[in-house]
C-alpha cells in the first residue's frame, strides 16, 4: 500500500495535461518525487571520479509510484534545482529554524533562482 503524500502539501496541484497514472513511475526515465516527508543532517556520497563523502542537509524523499519503504535521502541543494517550488512549500510547511539557518549560510550551494524566491519568502 502506498503512502499518501498530501498531508505534506507537497504535490497537492495537479496538472489535467499530465500524463499521471499512464506512466510507469517504477522505471528509472520516469522517477518523480512525489514529496519531501523529513529532512536531516547526513552524508551524501559524490561520484565525480572519486567516491567522496560529504555532510548536508538531505531531504527524505518519497517517489511517485513507491511506498515509504523506498523513500531516499536526497541533497536539499539538488532538489532546490529539481523541485524548487515543492522545496520550498516543504520549508513554509515542515521547515524548522535550522533548516532555514542551514540554507543561509550555504546558499553558495544553491541555484541562484532558489536563493532569490528563498529570500524572499523566509529572510523579510
Amino acid at each position: 500500500m502506498l503512502t499518501n503524500c498530501s498531508s505534506f502539501l507537497c504535490n497537492q496541484q495537479v496538472d489535467p495535461t499530465d500524463e499521471g497514472d499512464l506512466l510507469d513511475y517504477t522505471k528509472e526515465e520516469n522517477y518523480k518525487v512525489d514529496c519531501f516527508v523529513g529532512h536531516d543532517m547526513g552524508y551524501h556520497v559524490q561520484q565525480n571520479g572519486k567516491t567522496k563523502k560529504k555532510r548536508e542537509m538531505l531531504l527524505r524523499t518519497r517517489w511517485k509510484g513507491f511506498g515509504p519503504e523506498h523513500d531516499t535521502y536526497e541533497p536539499i541543494n539538488e532538489k532546490a534545482d529539481d523541485e524548487c517550488q515543492m522545496v520550498l512549500d516543504y520549508i513554509k510547511n515542515h521547515g524548522d529554524a535550522f533548516l532555514r539557518t542551514y540554507i543561509w549560510k550555504n546558499k553558495q550551494r544553491f541555484p541562484k533562482s532558489f536563493i532569490s524566491r528563498f529570500d524572499t519568502q523566509f529572510m523579510v
